[in-house]
C-alpha cells in the first residue's frame, strides 16, 4: 500500500509540473514539492506552529482572548476520520472561553458625568472582539471541514486502488484512472476553501471598517492562510515519499 501511495505521490507531482504553466495556483504546488526536499517533517511542522502563532498573537493582542489554532495531533484526527470537524472546533471554542471576570468594586461608585462615553467606547471595543473572535473562529471551522474532506478523499482513493484487479494494479492505465480522479476533486476543494475563505475574509473587513478599525489583521490572516497551504502541501508529501 505504501509502494502504491509513493506512485501516487510521483504521479501527481509530474502532472503538477507538467501543467505548471496552465494555471497561478500551481506556483504554490510547485513550492510545496520544493519545501518538501529542502525541509524535514520537524522543520516544517515547526514553521507551520510559527505560522499559526502570527495570528494567534495578533489576535489576542487586539481581543485580550486567546483563540488557539488545532495542533498537529487534533489535525491528524479529523484527517483519519477519528474526531469531527465540529468536535475540534467546540474543544478549541472552549478553551478559549475567557473566565467569568469580577466587577471591580472600586470602579462601582464612578461619577455618571462622561461614563455615556467610556460606554460607548467599551462597547464599541467588545463588538470589535466579538467580531474578530467570530470570524477567527470561522476560519478554524473551514479548516477543520477541509482537512476532514481531504482525509476521506485520501481513503476514497486507497479504497478504489484496492478495489482494482491485479492485473490494473501492476498497470499504468489504473493508477492513473485514480490520480486523475482525485486529482481533479482535491484541486476543487482547495478552490472551494479559497472561495470560502475569501468571503471570511471580505466579511470581517468590512465589518471592522463599520467600526473604524485598523484593518492589518486581514493581510496577517489572509497570508498566514496561504503559507500554511503550501507548508502542509509540503508536509503531506513528506509523509509518503
Amino acid at each position: 500500500m505504501k509502494l502504491f501511495v509513493r506512485i501516487l505521490l510521483i504521479v501527481i507531482i509530474l502532472v503538477l509540473v507538467s501543467v505548471a504553466a496552465l494555471a497561478v495556483w500551481q506556483k504554490d504546488n510547485i513550492r510545496s514539492i520544493i519545501n518538501s526536499f529542502r525541509y524535514s517533517d520537524e522543520e516544517l511542522q515547526k514553521k507551520i506552529d510559527e505560522n499559526k502563532k502570527k495570528v494567534e498573537e495578533l489576535v489576542e493582542s487586539i481581543t485580550r482572548s486567546k483563540i488557539r489554532d488545532f495542533t498537529l495531533e487534533e489535525e491528524e484526527r479529523i484527517r483519519k476520520g477519528e474526531i469531527t470537524p465540529q468536535e475540534a472546533l467546540e474543544k478549541v471554542v472552549a478553551e478559549g472561553l475567557p473566565k467569568q471576570e469580577q466587577p471591580d468594586e472600586s470602579k462601582a461608585n464612578t461619577a455618571q458625568d462622561g461614563s455615556s462615553s467610556l460606554s460607548y467606547k467599551n462597547d464599541n471595543a467588545n463588538s470589535v472582539n466579538d467580531i474578530i473572535s467570530s470570524h477567527i473562529t470561522q476560519m478554524y471551522h473551514l479548516k477543520a471541514t477541509y482537512v476532514g474532506k481531504l482525509g476521506d478523499l485520501e481513503r476514497r482513493a486507497i479504497a478504489d486502488y484496492k478495489a482494482l484487479s491485479a492485473g490494473k494494479k501492476g498497470g499504468a492505465a489504473g493508477k492513473q484512472a485514480i490520480v486523475s480522479k482525485y486529482l481533479g476533486e482535491a484541486a476543487n476543494l482547495e478552490k472551494e476553501c479559497d472561495a470560502q475563505v475569501n468571503a471570511v475574509l471580505s466579511s470581517l473587513k468590512a465589518e471592522l471598517k463599520k467600526h473604524n478599525h485598523d484593518l492589518e489583521i486581514i493581510g496577517v490572516i489572509r497570508k498566514a492562510y496561504e503559507d500554511e497551504k503550501v507548508l502542509k502541501k509540503s508536509y503531506y508529501i513528506n509523509m509518503y515519499k
